[in-house]
């Protein structure tokens, strides 16, 4: 119970380490077709959030990449984020040393320079005083360091922590300029409530926000399919959490009742043979509140000694239950005994005390003496209402006992059921890895398609390598990209009218490695390039929806906003790329030769 609540007190109950944290929230979308929440926000509709909602103090925004430290060694990966302005100014985070971004450095063409984190100071420079001013290579750019935070900031609370913080969010290495100005989401909002203003009438704006918004970016993709919303930057953070802690501490609550039913009939057992010591004490003039007091004082020190003993344990186990899935429990490092944990230990013991010892004590001392006499006289005996407390006891442990095995055989149905959902894939010998471009070395889509071709070609001589493939996005990584389409046999109405469908580009080799089931047509080429007719593989959603009853192989499809006809080569299983328990959608393949 102490291991469980400190996480609790960690996760939920601490406040955000953030100045004035309850007027903190969080700006995100919900996709107004599946309800799904926590979707990006474009660059294009965080600006105007920025110039038009009256009732924040300060925005900011942001969003993760990965990038490449060049020293004399190796290359070094580093994580980073992409930060506006405002962002640490919206926190009221100042740097330990150094400063913040200036104005000058968001715009367009700023100087190259970065806020290091405490931890990246003293891993990578060895906390040397004189990094300020001091420059390093970044993806083939020189960076300066302008500044370093506290040792103690934290965003967004989760593992992997960034090494490093750079200005202007409008470069993502990841989007082209006309997916950068047409609706693509990847920015993660934070905003500041003024002082005077709630949650529900931010709501309120930026919903006449985002009425604006689709009336004049109508063909953005982030226009009619998604909607704005708001919550506590606390709710978005770990409110996702809330249910599985406060179930899991039911259930180790549950143990404990248990475990107090079982002292509390191990008492009632010994009160029983001590029947003529108590009748003894009552000879000798010793009251019936007394001998509650000094009953109820044994339990209390039988479940005090416990808990110390169970502290005690905590602490030695407790960094090791600070590594258990840091990524996907934020503050989780956080967890420790501190006086809250301590104050709930103490109190759950002398509670714990009570429950078992209450009853047992009450009915060793309210035994008249002649009955006590009695019965020692007859020999032990278990009779009357003693007898029938200790039974109670055994039901109420066998209930407990039944609900938690319902619950944990309800979990493991649950899970099973997961693990028998087809994510469209096999991830069985299956390995992968993230990369990302530095546009200073790769600017072009051609030379990028190139690095990519020549990449998986040494990969796939790697001995032991069987297949190696490339895409834009990973499966169950819950991110994707979605834009306008008009299938053959359907009437064209453009962007902002017509259906919408999840884009990705992969590689040659792509399916046959993820192991993606070709129901009808083929797979991409290594002759499907940019100067060849274009092509296109759809899932068996989008064919059964556009084109039921007929074979789609041959059919044509075109983005509505470049109007390329596109020919379909193939039909593949769907995949789950949002998450297991997601519904299948309409996805298009695009070679990446061919849209890179």
């Amino acid at each position: 119970n102490t291991a469980i609540f400190s996480v609790v007190n960690a996760v939920l109950l601490r406040p955000l380490p953030y100045a004035d944290s309850n007027r903190l929230i969080a700006i995100s979308q919900t996709d107004r077709g599946t309800g799904a929440t926590g979707v990006p926000v474009s660059f294009t509709k965080f600006s105007e959030i920025l110039a038009q909602c009256k009732s924040l103090e300060r925005v900011g925004a942001l969003y993760a990449y990965t990038t490449s430290l060049v020293s004399d060694g190796e290359p070094e990966v580093l994580n980073a984020e992409r930060v506006s302005g405002d962002f640490f100014r919206t926190l009221q985070v100042v740097p330990a040393r150094g400063r913040s971004f200036l104005p000058a450095e968001e715009a367009p063409g700023g100087n190259d320079v970065a806020v290091i984190s405490d931890g990246f100071w003293h891993n990578r420079f060895a906390a040397n005083p004189e990094i300020i001013g001091k420059s390093f290579s970044l993806d083939g750019k020189s960076v300066t360091v302008i500044g370093i935070l506290p040792a103690s900031f934290r965003f967004p609370l989760q593992f992997p922590e960034p090494d490093l913080w750079l200005p202007r969010v409008d470069e993502p290495n990841f989007l082209t300029p006309q997916q950068l100005h047409s609706g693509a989401g990847y920015l993660g909002v934070v905003a500041r409530l003024r002082s005077d203003e709630t949650i529900s009438h931010a709501q309120a704006e930026l919903a006449t926000i985002d009425a604006r918004y689709r009336a004049q970016f109508g063909s953005f993709v982030d226009a009619t399919k998604y909607a704005l919303t708001v919550s506590s930057l606390e709710e978005t953070l770990v409110g996702p959490l809330r249910a599985s802690l406060l179930v899991l501490l039911a259930a180790v609550g549950f143990v404990l009742l248990i475990a107090c039913a079982n002292v509390a009939n191990l008492l009632l057992a010994r009160a029983t043979s001590r029947d003529r010591e108590i009748g003894i004490r009552k000879a000798l003039g010793a009251t019936r509140s007394r001998l509650v007091r000094q009953l109820l004082s044994e339990s209390l020190l039988l479940a005090l000694g416990g808990g110390v003993l169970g502290i005690f344990l905590v602490e030695i186990l407790m960094p090791a239950l600070r590594t258990i899935s840091p990524g996907t429990v934020p503050r989780l490092g956080e967890a420790r005994i501190d006086a809250n944990v301590l104050v709930f230990s103490l109190v759950l013991c002398g509670l714990a005390g009570i429950a078992f010892g209450l009853v047992p004590s009450l009915q060793a001392a309210g035994k008249e003496l002649h009955d006590t006499l009695k019965e020692t006289a007859r020999g032990f005996s278990q009779g009357g209402n003693r007898g029938k407390f200790r039974a109670i006891l055994v039901v109420v442990e066998i209930g407990m006992a039944l609900v938690l095995l319902t619950s944990a055989g309800l979990l493991i149905d649950s899970f099973a059921r997961l693990m028998n959902v087809d994510p469209g894939l096999s991830s069985k010998g299956l390995m992968t890895f993230p990369l990302t471009l530095p546009s200073s070395r790769y600017p072009q889509p051609l030379q990028q398609e190139a690095f990519y071709r020549e990449l998986l070609e040494r990969v796939r001589a790697i001995p032991g390598v069987q297949r190696a493939g490339a895409t834009s996005y990973m499966p169950l990584s819950g991110a994707s990209r979605f834009g306008f389409f008009c299938p053959e046999g359907h009437a064209c109405l453009g962007t902002g009218k017509d259906p919408i469908i999840a884009q990705r580009q992969v590689s040659p080799g792509y399916f046959e490695t993820v192991g993606t089931r070709l129901l009808r047509g083929r797979t991409f080429l290594g002759n499907d390039r940019a100067d060849t007719q274009p092509v296109v593989i759809i899932n068996e959603t989008t064919a059964s929806r556009y084109w039921p009853g007929q074979d789609a192989i041959g059919k044509h499809l075109a983005n509505s906003r470049d109007q390329i006809q596109r020919e379909i080569v193939g039909v593949v299983a769907d995949t789950k790329f949002l998450g297991l328990n997601s519904a299948h959608t309409e996805e298009m393949y695009l070679p990446m030769a061919q849209s890179p």
